[in-house]
């Protein structure tokens, strides 16, 4: 299976305190709820004092049941899984995530969800653009995400 449906409400981020990535569900802690006129300053500190986490399922021992734990994230870094299982540099299977570098007919694209037209794209530096379909699992190759081996390349 090439595409899994339950995978698509996964994330992943780097952890603000260790830079590793981890995997599993997104929560945005609000210190408080603005107000849609407040002034430029407190949007400001609403921004600021907005934490992002991944809540990631601790392993149960000795029969116990799993325990839910968080890791306060880099916004930045912050990206939702596509749910399709592609092949990677390294011979492997790993699920696609938003932000990651693929090569698709010798040239890499990165992943981006488009919000115009709610559907995964492979967008280059250039206006190139191909929509992403479950078809293309076996052509696509995994090389890397963009916050660890930088910005797209042509």
């Amino acid at each position: 299976v090439f595409w899994r449906k339950q995978m698509r409400f996964q994330f992943r981020g780097k952890s603000i305190k260790t830079n590793q990535w981890y995997y599993g569900y997104y929560f945005k802690k609000l210190p408080f709820m603005p107000h849609p006129f407040s002034s430029k300053a407190e949007q400001e500190r609403y921004e600021s004092e907005t934490e992002h986490w991944i809540i990631v399922q601790d392993g149960g021992d000795w029969g116990l049941p799993y325990s839910n734990g968080y890791v306060t994230i880099d916004p930045t870094t912050l990206g939702q899984c596509t749910g399709m299982h592609v092949k990677t540099t390294k011979g492997h299977r790993e699920y696609l995530y938003e932000g990651d570098i693929v090569d698709f007919y010798n040239a890499q694209f990165e992943v981006v969800w488009d919000k115009d037209s709610f559907r995964w794209l492979l967008v280059n530096g250039t206006f190139e653009c191909h929509p992403l379909v479950v078809e293309m699992a076996n052509t696509i190759v995994k090389v890397g995400n963009k916050y660890d081996i930088g910005q797209v390349s042509d």
